[in-house]
């Protein structure tokens, strides 16, 4: 039981991963910051979940403030970072560009650095130390996998409300048009059959009706 324990503690410290979701007001910059050790290995991905187009501008720089990764207009990218310094990376996301649509957006680092199982006080064997990494990164990558089909979902979803906001607001305005055509028509058409009004005239003892244009 112990055992268990401590292999399952080992499997998901092995599979580290930093993610979350903001939202990024229109003309706005947000960064984030994430402490990297020299020598590993980072997986950075983000998606636009919804909002406008679907787009942000992405700088990441190094601790020492350069650039080291930039995307303008961009939906969804993954890179990796592979950290030749000790330090906070910063990853800016700006919406600079929008003075309107604000934009939702997922954040996701991945460390996919080859990392030594801590030591549990167990007498574990070479054969085992590998099987332990190669589960620890199949973990990682069924990780990734699910927030990428979940992120996919978010997505879909977000696109069919907003389509189906659209297509409710085109379908109101084309239904008040066809009954303003309607009501013209019908306006003209009575126009077409409106028969005017005869005066009557008395001579003598007759009553004659006379036409509107030969009434003066």
């Amino acid at each position: 039981m112990v055992f268990s324990a401590v292999l399952v503690f080992l499997l998901f410290s092995c599979s580290r991963a930093s993610i979350l979701t903001f939202e990024l007001e229109d003309r706005t910059t947000q960064c984030y910051f994430n402490w990297l050790k020299k020598g590993s290995f980072c997986e950075v991905d983000y998606q636009v979940i919804s909002g406008g187009n679907y787009d942000v501008d992405v700088i990441t720089y190094d601790p020492k403030g350069r650039i080291i990764f930039r995307k303008d207009r961009s939906s969804y990218y993954t890179f990796r970072l592979n950290n030749t310094l000790d330090g906070e990376y910063k990853i800016c996301f700006s919406n600079d560009f929008s003075s309107v649509t604000h934009k939702v957006v997922f954040l996701g680092w991945f460390d996919s650095s080859e990392t030594e199982p801590s030591d549990s006080g167990l007498d574990m064997s070479l054969q085992f130390h590998h099987t332990l990494k190669s589960i620890s990164r199949n973990l990682v990558a069924t990780e990734k996998i699910q927030l990428r089909e979940r992120l996919l979902s978010s997505v879909s979803h977000s696109f069919a409300a907003q389509l189906n906001t659209r297509v409710m607001y085109w379908s109101i305005g084309l239904s008040v048009l066809v009954v303003a055509v309607s009501l013209v028509q019908v306006c003209i058409l009575r126009s077409f059959f409106k028969v005017p009004s005869s005066h009557h005239i008395t001579i003598g003892q007759t009553r004659v009706s006379v036409p509107p244009k030969f009434a003066h």
